[in-house]
């Protein structure tokens, strides 16, 4: 499944065990207007280090999956993309509370 997208999407770096685990921000509105805040992990190349809360365009990607103990974790593959500088301050960033929410469960890891 290959993924482009015209929007701004944040991504959140978390360090384990001296390596930087990426995730992707998303967001999306409710049948009410209001808007639901989620993520899911992500790759990018081999040693490629993208700041956190970055804001970036995807230019290429895909959705990939690991398998252990029988059970599938998913993640997005980020081949190629655009960091995006966003000089609005005076816009509301729908990520900011999420990026504070975000925590790794050590035990869901599949590595």
């Amino acid at each position: 499944m290959n993924i482009v997208s015209k929007q701004k999407h944040k991504i959140f770096v978390n360090d384990y065990e001296g390596k930087e685990l990426y995730s992707i921000g998303l967001s999306k509105k409710d049948i009410a207007g209001n808007y639901i805040n989620g993520y899911m992990p992500c790759r990018f190349k081999k040693d490629e280090h993208v700041p956190n809360k970055s804001n970036i365009i995807i230019k290429d990607a895909w959705l990939d999956f690991n398998v252990s103990n029988k059970k599938t974790y998913p993640y997005i593959f980020i081949n190629e993309y655009e960091i995006v500088n966003d000089n609005q301050e005076t816009k509301k960033d729908v990520y900011e509370e999420m990026g504070k929410e975000i925590e790794i469960d050590e035990t869901e890891l599949p590595f």
